[in-house]
């Protein structure tokens, strides 16, 4: 059960790094070091992205669904706050 949690935490990252966040395959990049550095960057976006999700999250809590899930992952939150025109405005 350790390692399937630990491959899911794997799952989602690539899942965020792909069609449900970044869109990493839309760089059509085939060199490896572009790659490399492009994934780096990710890693720190996607860590960045965790970090306000659980500060907004604190602010405004995401509503649970009829089915016990958030209506939208942690992750999603996060990134949609960062990628506002409010998070970036210089007054605040």
């Amino acid at each position: 059960m350790a390692a399937y949690k630990k491959r899911w935490g794997i799952e989602v990252f690539f899942a965020n790094l792909k069609s449900r966040g970044f869109d990493l395959e839309a760089t059509h990049l085939v060199h490896e070091d572009r790659i490399e550095k492009l994934v780096a960057l990710l890693a720190i976006a996607c860590s960045w992205a965790h970090i306000v999700d659980e500060w907004v999250a604190k602010q405004h809590p995401l509503k649970i669904k009829t089915h016990g899930h958030r209506e939208k992952s942690l992750f999603r939150y996060g990134l949609d706050a960062v990628s506002s025109p409010e998070y970036s405005s210089p007054s605040q």
